[in-house]
């Protein structure tokens, strides 16, 4: 408000911005309401150590929160009132370098410089993807047929091998184990039983094992006869425990309730490529 002049202040009263705090003003903590003179609310929120911009809920397609250069063009806008909330940038976008990755969030992801000043992407796995070279390749891996009559736990075969093994030794890897090509991801495996007696594998435990040792990425899932059963690693675990890197070697151990027979497995992998 300028110079009053010959004006009153009753007269203008209006145009004066007030806390609706009662003369308590502004609180260590808890926003507290930017109002008119006249008592009308604005979109603003404050307290000693934070400012808020709030619009009224029927404000649907409305700026919220709008920074101009000095000639009044728009560079960064936010709309919070859009049924998907966004943030319009007229401009680059500079990210400071970081020594180390964001601290893992479920559910959530994270664009950050690491200290080699390449853009990274932290997903919900927490895992960082390099975003200005890496690139997703889906392999399927399928086993061939193979015939278990027993319910001992037993490592599935890869690639040309039809032969499952109950261990993994130098004489037994070339049937069961994986040499990984590139870092990457366990993200499922589909399995097929059948066999006359048209009985049920029932719970049936997959474990990943890298260089021969077990890690953390085990799911056990009800397997029926004659239907196509899936183990979702992609959903099952939050962290790193499917992750595989480069030069590891890949081998999946099945342990059933009962026979499965005749065996069809497809094992996919998700793969990193530079």
């Amino acid at each position: 408000m300028g110079d009053l002049g010959t004006e009153t202040l009753s007269s203008r009263y209006k145009d004066l911005l007030k806390l609706s705090n009662s003369g308590g003003g502004l609180p260590a903590s808890g926003d507290i309401t930017v109002q008119d003179g006249g008592g009308i609310n604005t979109p603003i929120r404050l307290s000693r150590n934070s400012v808020g911009i709030i619009p009224a809920s029927s404000d649907t397609g409305i700026d919220s929160l709008v920074v101009k250069t000095g000639g009044g063009t728009k560079v960064f806008t936010v709309l919070s009132n859009e049924t998907v909330p966004r943030i319009d940038i007229d401009g680059a976008l500079k990210l400071t370098e970081q020594s180390t990755a964001p601290t893992f969030t479920s559910g959530a992801g994270w664009l950050y410089v690491d200290s080699a000043n390449k853009l990274q992407y932290l997903d919900e796995n927490n895992v960082s993807h390099e975003l200005s070279k890496t690139v997703y390749n889906y392999q399927t891996l399928q086993s061939s047929f193979y015939y278990a009559a027993s319910t001992a736990a037993k490592y599935i075969p890869f690639g040309p091998s039809a032969s499952e093994q109950t261990s993994i030794t130098y004489q037994t890897s070339d049937d069961v184990e994986f040499l990984c090509p590139y870092a990457g991801r366990l993200i499922k495996i589909m399995a097929y039983h059948d066999h006359s007696g048209s009985v049920d594998a029932g719970d049936t435990t997959m474990s990943l094992y890298l260089d021969r040792s077990l890690t953390s990425g085990v799911l056990t899932v009800d397997m029926d006869f004659n239907t196509v059963t899936t183990w979702d690693f992609a959903t099952g675990f939050t962290g790193s425990e499917c992750n595989f890197t480069a030069g590891q070697r890949l081998a999946i151990r099945m342990d059933p309730t009962a026979a499965t027979y005749y065996m069809n497995i497809s094992v996919v992998l998700r793969f990193e490529i530079a």
